[in-house]
């Protein structure tokens, strides 16, 4: 049995990469098109160059990010709820003052409780 193999020349994209990580090398920056993964990369790798009291200013930074994210999606949903609850009784307002032009229309109680009943009030 024979088995060989083909190495295949590198793909453009192959080739971009190694290019903007040669860039970062040589200058310390990355451009704006740099995949999203050597961003992150490089990020992490200036991370590590940092003082301790370096890292640690950062390090409370984004806890305060993460902090203030957690804390405007909380008020979104407490805000939410709250106008859920505003538009139930809104609806539940509307339904009174329709009952009560009803009854001073000579419309029955039993008729008014028939018709919310039926969803017609």
């Amino acid at each position: 049995t024979i088995a060989y193999f083909e190495l295949t020349k590198p793909s453009d994209m192959l080739k971009n990469n190694l290019q903007t990580w040669r860039d970062y090398f040589l200058t310390g920056e990355v451009s704006n098109e740099a995949p999203k993964y050597i961003k992150d990369a490089v990020r992490i790798i200036e991370k590590g160059n940092l003082t301790k009291e370096e890292r640690t200013m950062i390090d409370l930074l984004e806890k305060m990010e993460e902090d203030h994210k957690a804390v405007m999606a909380y008020a979104l949903r407490e805000a939410k709820e709250q106008g859920i609850e505003i538009g139930k009784a809104e609806g539940e307002m509307e339904g009174i003052s329709r009952a009560l032009k009803l009854l001073k229309e000579g419309v029955s109680v039993e008729q008014i409780e028939e018709m919310l009943k039926k969803g017609n009030i």
